[in-house]
């Protein structure tokens, strides 16, 4: 059987030791541990989407109490122009011209 390959015992997975096939097959996870690092992943996805939605939703009641209190100065600075308006103009004579 010259040049002709046969995997030895040895290297195939005996109770998930990765160190030979590591070796024999690079780019080899066993089985448990892709899921683990699956299942981290999946941890860590959902803890950065929890913080995002909480930090969006932080935002958003921020940006609606601004709006409220633009809102609020508005209505302030237009009821002002309001009452100003609603008073009798007053004419001072001061040497021949009207100020109001």
């Amino acid at each position: 059987m010259r040049g002709c390959y046969k995997k030895s015992k040895q290297h195939t997975m005996h109770n998930n030791e990765s160190s030979i096939a590591n070796w024999k097959f690079p780019g080899f996870k066993p089985k448990k541990l892709r899921q683990k690092k699956k299942a981290d992943a999946e941890r860590q996805h959902q803890k950065l989407m929890a913080q995002l939605t909480a930090q969006r939703e932080q935002n958003r009641r921020a940006h609606e109490k601004q709006l409220a209190a633009q809102a609020q100065a508005h209505q302030r600075q237009l009821a002002a122009i309001q009452a100003s308006r609603s008073q009798p103009v007053q004419v001072v004579k001061k040497r021949g011209c009207s100020v109001m």
